[in-house]
């Protein structure tokens, strides 16, 4: 009994052996849940479903799932990181760009803030002028006529 055991273990690690040789030919690798999950970027709950669902060739030796995957089909790290590199680059330039838009946006802003500021002040400064002008006015009642319009007119003379 056990030489039969033997010589079928022998037969099926040889069946195994010439799978092994035909996926090498093929350009089809095996793969662990591990090693599979990391070079597609997925996790191993989702490969573990993927096998499950039989979406992916896999079979089981020795305890371990082995996922049968062509050498082409496998996503180049590189050209991953490289691709995630560009896109968070285009990103950050969006922002970017964004973000002196908005600074321009607000420069213009303030510029008209100030404009509008001074000009209330200069408007502030002429009303208080004239509020002085007929404050003084009003406080010299008692003056002539003559004396308030000098006053008023901040002592102007006439020439003849």
């Amino acid at each position: 009994m056990y030489l039969i055991i033997r010589i079928t273990q022998g037969v099926t690690a040889m069946k195994q052996q010439s799978i092994d040789n035909q996926l090498i030919e093929s350009g089809a690798i095996k793969l662990t849940i591990k090693e599979y999950s990391e070079a597609f970027g997925v996790s191993d709950t989702t490969t573990r479903t993927r096998v499950r669902e039989q979406q992916v060739q896999a079979y089981k030796q020795n305890n371990k799932w082995l996922i049968e995957v062509d050498r082409n089909e496998i996503p180049s790290p590189v050209v991953s990181s490289d691709n995630q590199l560009i896109s968070e680059s285009d990103t950050l330039t969006k922002l970017l760009d964004a973000k002196e838009q908005q600074i321009a946006q607000l420069e213009a802003t303030i510029s008209h803030l100030k404009v509008r500021l001074d000009q209330a002040d200069e408007r502030s400064e002429r009303q208080d002028a004239i509020i002085m002008k007929q404050t003084l006015m009003i406080s010299g009642k008692g003056a002539s006529i003559w004396q308030r319009l000098r006053d008023l007119f901040g002592g102007v003379e006439a020439r003849t």
